[in-house]
């Protein structure tokens, strides 16, 4: 009787250590899944801070070459020398104007992105492209405010996808890169194209571990497979034509069901 009383309460205590165990190793899960959305929260607000403080040094320098040319203007001007003025402005003027910063007009184009994450993202790899010299068009069709995905897995999606359109674009003839942006009943779908040098095998690129020497698609898609499978809200499509690769981000609202 003792020993049955002995192992009653030794399989007792193993379960309350494994309980214990348990629910300290998913609270710690929790916590360093809330530690990584803060960084990731911290690096979008770095990254989106570092490029307005990067367009407003810009807009300094404009403001501050245009102030140069209505001088050189009132110049003329006031010596009554129009054939000069006529001269100077386009010669100088419509010759040498400053070239609005591509980063500027892309962040006008970004104006309907409402979501910040997504926002400090996508300016954090236009940095990246605009210094590669990778040719970006970027299309922004709708407002998009809200994305059923937990920001840190959203930001890895988009970024590896991204990443590879950059790798893929360098090597690239043309090295453009498409990015396009529509939201339609709430129904949010991000299309990345590429130009490529040579068009990854479809059937593989998405295994644990494969890319090539010449065309790196296959960077990180395996783990962006393995994102995906926790939202059944959202899909991942490709296509391909002769000059571009596209993948496609479908991410549908999250329905909540009703007693």
């Amino acid at each position: 009787m003792s020993t049955d009383y002995f192992y009653v309460t030794l399989f007792f205590f193993i379960l309350l250590y494994l309980i214990i165990f348990l629910f300290n190793f998913n609270k710690k899960q929790q916590e360093k899944l809330y530690v990584q959305h803060l960084e990731s929260e911290m690096n979008t607000l770095s990254n989106y801070t570092k490029t307005v403080d990067n367009l407003y040094t810009d807009i300094q320098h404009y403001k501050h070459d245009i102030q140069n040319i209505l001088l050189s203007v009132r110049h003329f001007i006031d010596g009554e020398d129009y054939e000069s003025l006529k001269q100077f402005y386009y010669s100088k003027v419509l010759g040498q104007a400053p070239i609005q910063n591509a980063t500027y007009q892309l962040l006008s184009n970004m104006h309907p992105i409402k979501h910040l994450s997504l926002k400090g993202l996508l300016f954090s790899k236009i940095e990246d492209m605009s210094n590669a010299g990778i040719n970006l068009q970027l299309e922004i069709l709708d407002s998009i405010e809200e994305i059923a995905m937990e920001d840190v897995d959203l930001c890895r999606v988009i970024g590896i996808l991204l990443d590879n359109a950059i790798e893929s674009a360098i090597e690239s003839k043309d090295q453009n890169v498409i990015l396009s942006c529509t939201n339609t009943n709430n129904v949010i779908e991000i299309a990345i194209s590429n130009t490529f040098k040579e068009l990854p095998d479809v059937k593989k690129m998405y295994q644990k571990n494969y890319s090539t020497k010449k065309v790196h698609q296959g960077i990180g898609l395996h783990s962006l497979t393995n994102i995906l499978k926790n939202y059944p809200n959202a899909c991942l499509k490709f296509r391909t034509n002769d000059l571009f690769f596209t993948h496609i981000v479908e991410i549908s609202p999250v329905l909540i069901s009703t007693p």
